[in-house]
C-alpha cells in the first residue's frame, strides 16, 4: 500500500519471496561491483608500476630453447627490482586439429625477440562477474615468470627457488593475471615465479572419447607448462631441481592431481594445496 509521502511508503503487499529475491539480486550486484573495484584498483597499481616499456634493447632479455624473450624491469613497493616476462608463449594455439587435442609445445617463436612486456589474453571461458559475456581467446598458451635477478645481471649465477602457480575458478573461469595473482610479496623473498593460463570449461576438459577427444586437454596443459619450467627456469636464474607447485580452489585440485600422477611429479619437488583437494 503507498500513501501520499515518501516516508509512509509501505512494501506489505510485496509477496515475502519476491523481497527475498530482490535481497538475493542485490547482494550479487553489490559483491560484482567491490570485485570491479578491486580488479579495477589492482590492475592501475601494476599499471603504474609498469607504464615505463622502453625499447627492446634496452631491456632485459633471455635466451630460451625457442628464441629470445625480452621483458621489463619493475620496481617492488620496497624499492627493490625485479624483472617480468609476461606472455610468453609455451604451446601452439589450440585452434582447428588441435581443439580439444593435447597441447603442441611450441618449437620455435616466429619472432626474432618475442615482446613480453604484456600478458596474452586468457582462454576463452564465460565472464561470470560482468554479464556472463565471452572472453578471452584461442592464442597460444602462455605462462609469465618473474625473477629478482637474471644470470646476465653482473655475471651472476643465481640458483633460486621456483613457485609455480596453478589459478582457480571452478575449471571454467580465471586466469594467470598478474591482476589477479601479482607475485610482489613473494618476489621480495628472492624467488622465481611463474604464473600459467591454461585452457577451460568445454575447450579444457570436454571428454567425448566417440569423437576422439580423450578429455582433461587444461591438466595436459598444466603438464607442459611445468615440462616447459623444467626445461627453461635456469635461464630466469631458477633452480629447476627446486621448484614448488601451488595452486587455489580449482588449482589446488590440479596440483593434487599432479602429485598423485606419476607424469608429473618428475616436473616438481613440493607442492602446497590451497583450499581443496580430491577426495575417494
Amino acid at each position: 500500500k503507498f500513501r501520499v509521502g515518501f516516508r509512509h511508503l509501505s512494501f506489505s503487499s510485496i509477496p515475502a519471496a519476491a523481497v527475498r529475491s530482490w535481497r538475493v539480486f542485490n547482494m550479487f550486484e553489490f559483491i560484482k561491483a567491490v570485485y570491479r573495484l578491486l580488479v579495477g584498483t589492482t590492475k592501475y597499481a601494476y599499471l603504474q608500476r609498469t607504464k615505463k616499456v622502453g625499447h627492446l634493447s634496452d631491456r632485459p632479455t633471455v635466451t630460451l630453447s625457442e628464441g629470445k624473450v625480452c621483458g621489463i624491469s619493475v620496481n617492488l613497493p620496497n624499492g627493490k627490482q625485479y624483472h617480468s616476462f609476461q606472455g610468453i608463449p609455451y604451446a601452439r594455439a589450440p585452434v582447428g586439429k588441435l581443439r580439444f587435442a593435447p597441447p603442441v609445445p611450441v618449437e620455435k617463436f616466429d619472432l626474432e625477440v618475442v615482446d613480453c612486456a604484456r600478458e596474452c589474453e586468457p582462454c576463452t571461458q564465460v565472464d561470470l562477474y560482468f554479464r556472463w559475456r565471452i572472453i578471452g581467446e584461442e592464442g597460444p598458451l602462455c605462462l609469465n615468470v618473474y625473477t629478482p635477478t637474471l644470470p646476465s645481471d653482473q655475471n651472476t649465477n643465481p640458483q633460486f627457488p621456483v613457485m609455480v602457480y596453478i589459478h582457480g575458478g571452478g575449471f571454467e573461469s580465471g586466469s594467470g593475471s598478474t591482476f589477479l595473482h601479482d607475485p610482489i610479496h613473494l618476489l621480495q623473498e628472492d624467488v622465481i615465479v611463474v604464473l600459467m593460463n591454461y585452457r577451460l570449461g568445454p575447450l579444457g576438459f570436454l571428454s567425448f572419447p566417440e569423437m576422439g577427444i580423450a578429455g582433461n586437454a587444461g591438466l595436459k596443459d598444466q603438464l607442459l607448462a611445468l615440462k616447459w619450467v623444467k626445461r627453461n627456469i635456469a635461464q630466469f636464474g631458477g633452480d629447476p631441481n627446486n621448484v614448488t607447485l601451488f595452486g587455489q580452489s580449482a588449482g589446488s585440485w590440479s596440483v593434487y592431481l599432479h602429485y598423485l600422477s606419476l607424469n608429473s611429479r618428475q616436473y616438481f619437488n613440493r607442492a602446497i594445496c590451497q583450499s581443496g583437494v580430491v577426495c575417494t
